[in-house]
């Protein structure tokens, strides 16, 4: 097997060109000087909806036209990326995928970053943003797919299926079912929007299903932000065929100067119903598991 490189995340991120040093006004004020006066005008739009309480900033996506913007305008999320990446980056050391495909690739900065460390995996991606799809496949010298990975018909069956915040939480519609509580182990959670979660999630499991093998696994990080979420996610995967297990999952911690310390769940799935975690496994995990901590800047 090809050795890959030592690079870490961070230093990866920084010599793509993630800044680390520049408060969020400093990084927008950055972001904005770089674009046309047409994407500049698309972003003014995006910034003002955010200050009516609106959330449109998956638009955002389709302005960066070069790395440079798109690492820029990510760097909001930099911390994120150090864990999530990270994580994915020793999820593939331990569990030896011969391929993998990205849900929601973006930029195809994971993509890259899993070329230089695990040069064996045949890699893919798909996105719907066809801008930064562009300037993935400029850096990683990959066909990535240009599409919704919904609808798409996949190009080749990958091993270990991956999104890594490849959705937007903007996007899951909400409960229509009157709110309730019930608890699981140490998480309290509303069942009627679990379930209505679970639904749509349903739809992306499936979809993702189609990508792999018949034994594929699925790891997934992405922002659940408490157990009704989670549940939803766990039980939609249940629905596919796909089980949550303990052993190489996560809880993966940061430290956000707007919206303070957060925690991402970090889910290891495989076609395995024996030994995988039990709801109430899932929830004592969740609300005690261990994590990851971004590096002190």
């Amino acid at each position: 097997m090809a050795q890959g490189t030592k690079l870490n995340p961070r230093k990866y991120l920084k010599d793509s060109g993630f800044i680390f040093d520049a408060k969020p006004a400093q990084l927008d004020k950055r972001f904005y000087k770089m674009l046309s006066p047409e994407d500049q005008e698309t972003v003014e739009q995006v910034w003002s909806a955010a200050a009516m309480g609106l959330d449109i900033s998956s638009e955002l996506y389709t302005v960066p036209k070069n790395l440079k913007q798109a690492c820029t305008l990510f760097s909001h999320d930099a911390d994120r990326y150090i864990v999530s990446m990270g994580w994915i980056a020793d999820l593939v050391e331990r569990t030896n995928p011969t391929s993998l495909v990205e849900m929601g690739c973006g930029a195809g900065l994971l993509i890259n970053y899993l070329q230089r460390k695990a040069p064996h995996l045949v890699l893919n991606g798909i996105d719907e943003a066809k801008n930064l799809i562009e300037i993935g496949r400029s850096l990683t010298n990959l066909d990535l797919i240009a599409g919704d990975y919904q609808t798409a018909e996949p190009d080749d069956e990958y091993e270990l299926i991956v999104c890594e915040f490849g959705y937007d939480n903007s996007s899951i519609p909400p409960s229509k079912k009157p709110h309730s509580a019930a608890q699981c182990g140490l998480a309290s959670y509303c069942p009627g929007c679990a379930e209505d979660g679970r639904t749509h999630f349903r739809e992306y499991m499936a979809a993702w299903r189609r990508w792999g093998t018949a034994g594929s696994r699925l790891a997934m990080v992405g922002r659940m932000t408490d157990y009704t979420d989670i549940r939803a996610v766990t039980l939609a995967a249940r629905d596919v065929g796909w089980y949550v297990h303990l052993e190489h999952s996560a809880i993966l911690r940061i430290r956000d100067e707007r919206r303070g310390s957060q925690k991402f769940p970090a889910w290891f799935f495989t076609t395995e119903e024996a030994g995988a975690a039990s709801e109430e496994d899932i929830a004592n995990f969740y609300m005690t598991g261990k994590s990851v901590q971004a590096p002190v800047q």
